[in-house]
């Protein structure tokens, strides 16, 4: 009985050493609140700073948005361009065996008034001549 106890505990510390050394909460610190954040611009900016070459997945309404590696000045920002609505960001940041992952929400409320209306017409003329 106490070599089954032993092994139990063996088992388990082994499990929960694996688990904190591939669990990094210091690969990424966003500058950019994305927790609950509503704005009426589609384009938003992420960014923050970071361990020098520390790769970082941008996920967008789990899609990949953008990937990069963070260079030497440690600093980063990426645009992303929101969905009308609730917008899911999730950022992974992944060095060796550290992994550290952000979530958050943006909401992409509509403009009221002549120039969102304008500024969509001319988006939309824009695309349709670069089809």
């Amino acid at each position: 009985m106490k070599k089954v106890i032993a092994f139990a505990v063996a088992v388990l510390l082994m499990l929960a050493l694996s688990v904190s050394s591939a669990y990094a909460a210091n690969l990424i610190v966003l500058k950019t609140d994305i927790d609950n954040v509503k704005t009426n611009n589609k384009y938003f900016i992420v960014s923050g700073n970071g361990q020098p070459n520390t790769t970082v997945e941008l996920i967008l309404n789990d899609n990949l948005n953008d990937k990069w590696v963070i260079d030497e000045s440690a600093v980063f920002a990426r645009l992303v361009i929101l969905n009308p609505g609730e917008n899911t960001l999730l950022l992974k940041a992944y060095k060796g065996d550290q992994v550290q992952i952000i979530k958050g929400k943006v909401i992409l409320t509509k403009k009221d008034g002549i120039w969102q209306i304008t500024i969509t017409a001319i988006e939309e003329l824009i695309k349709s001549l670069l089809k």
